[in-house]
């Protein structure tokens, strides 16, 4: 009995933790799911860390709830993607992520993967085109090695774009995703188009 009782707390409590992470990450725009998870732990007193996939679940029905223009954007968003895959298509772009599974939010970005020798290739396109960007190096360690990652931002249509720029060898490496761990799910400008056309 006093075992049921301590994992029905424990459940209790890991839910007013989830529940409060998921609020700071979609009312705050608290970015990470750490930071979410620590700032929500610390606030409650109490130290317990939910999954990633705990606290996306739980911002998305915050979405559901109160998002009604929700799948009209979702669709808006995937055009969006559709039209920039194709304009960098050289650089054999993927989109992944939120706007890919559908589990968006108002302040959502539409992120790509991109693969290029050099990332100036990338900024060359755009600014041929007149697009709007910010640049950015972000550090992060890959395979025990601290490594540079260029991230371009590109604003078209109310939308923010990341891209991620790899290096073309990289187009053979299943990425993990930091949510569930898996490997990251992706669509080509083939299967974004399907997706359109079928209304998924």
């Amino acid at each position: 009995m006093k075992k049921n009782k301590r994992k029905g707390r424990y459940r209790r409590l890991k839910q007013e933790v989830i529940k409060l992470a998921a609020e700071l990450m979609y009312f705050d725009g608290v970015k990470e799911y750490l930071t979410a998870k620590r700032m929500a732990s610390k606030r409650l007193g109490i130290d317990i860390f939910p999954s990633n996939t705990e606290i996306r679940d739980a911002v998305d029905q915050l979405a559901e709830l109160y998002e009604s223009n929700r799948g009209e954007n979702l669709h808006q968003m995937r055009r969006v993607a559709l039209e920039m895959m194709e304009l960098l298509q050289a650089f054999h772009p993927r989109l992944i992520g939120s706007v890919l599974d559908g589990a968006i939010k108002s302040t959502s970005d539409i992120d790509l993967h991109l693969f290029a020798d050099e990332y100036e290739e990338v900024i060359r396109v755009l600014a041929e085109h007149g697009l709007e960007y910010d640049f950015e190096m972000i550090t992060t360690r890959k395979n025990n090695e601290m490594r540079d990652f260029p991230h371009v931002y590109v604003y078209k249509d109310g939308y923010t774009i990341e891209l991620s720029i790899y290096e073309p060898r990289e187009m053979r490496v299943r990425q993990r995703s930091s949510i569930t761990g898996k490997p990251i799910e992706y669509a080509t400008i083939a299967k974004l188009r399907k997706m359109l056309v079928q209304g998924d």
